[in-house]
């Protein structure tokens, strides 16, 4: 416990700036990727999580639910993790060039088999245009690396979603023995034997009112939006992305006649 000290929250303007900074390429950007429908509703499905995820957090602000060692919130992340990482394989299986500028897909493209690699054709239009399929760069360029930035560890740096969470919702009068303690009664909730009991320092110490007021302050801030945004601070940045791909493909759905 670090008594009654608190880090004030981030200024709403500095957070935005972090959750925010894109990834700069100097690519050019065309309309070239085809359209598909899985795409747009594995992007559509997980922007409807995230909203969701968002009102949840906003409520839970200041409890255990919303820490970041909640096993909840990390099964979410990692659910998200799969998520993008699956939007990934259906653009590169669609646009093989869009790993000219997107280094999680390039990262993905590595690993597909070098036989394999050489049937595919190096973008989607290498059979019927003239634009030079090595020349290309995905419409979105960057986009899938920025989502996964979101949520996941890369490069070295931490993933920023956790990084916030843990700065700013992280509840100082729990400790990493009482989340362990609810992982562990959960894995083996209905088995025959019981979780084993508790050590002491897995039992919640009383936080002072003030402690909870400016808990439930500093971790509602994420999820509150700003004056002219209809998402908080934390999910801004992801919410944009996937409304991207969904706008895009959208573009690209073919038209009734």
């Amino acid at each position: 416990m670090s008594g009654g000290r608190t880090r004030p929250a981030l200024p709403g303007l500095a957070l935005a700036a972090l959750l925010l900074a894109p990834l700069l390429t100097g690519c050019h950007v065309q309309w070239v990727s085809p359209y598909s429908a899985a795409l747009q509703k594995q992007a559509t499905d997980m922007l409807a999580d995230v909203v969701t995820w968002e009102a949840h957090m906003r409520s839970a602000a200041g409890t255990a639910a919303a820490d970041p060692r909640s096993p909840e919130v990390q099964a979410k992340l990692e659910t998200w993790r799969g998520d993008i990482e699956a939007m990934s394989e259906v653009e590169l299986g669609i646009d093989p060039g869009s790993t000219a500028c997107d280094s999680f897909l390039a990262a993905i493209g590595s690993t597909v088999p070098g036989d394999l690699r050489k049937l595919l054709p190096g973008g989607p239009a290498a059979a019927s245009s003239e634009t030079k399929p090595t020349a290309h760069c995905e419409t979105l360029p960057g986009i899938f690396s920025r989502m996964m930035r979101q949520v996941s560890d890369t490069g070295g740096k931490p993933a920023v979603i956790p990084l916030v969470l843990d700065q700013q919702c992280k509840l100082p009068w729990l400790s990493d023995e009482y989340f362990a303690a609810v992982r562990e009664s959960r894995a083996t909730a209905g088995a025959p034997s019981s979780a084993r009991p508790a050590p002491a320092s897995a039992r919640p110490a009383t936080p002072t009112r003030d402690q909870q007021r400016t808990a439930v302050a500093r971790c509602s801030a994420l999820f509150v939006p700003p004056e002219g945004q209809v998402h908080g601070p934390l999910v801004h940045s992801l919410v944009v992305d996937l409304d991207a791909v969904i706008f895009r493909e959208g573009r690209q759905a073919p038209t009734s006649r």
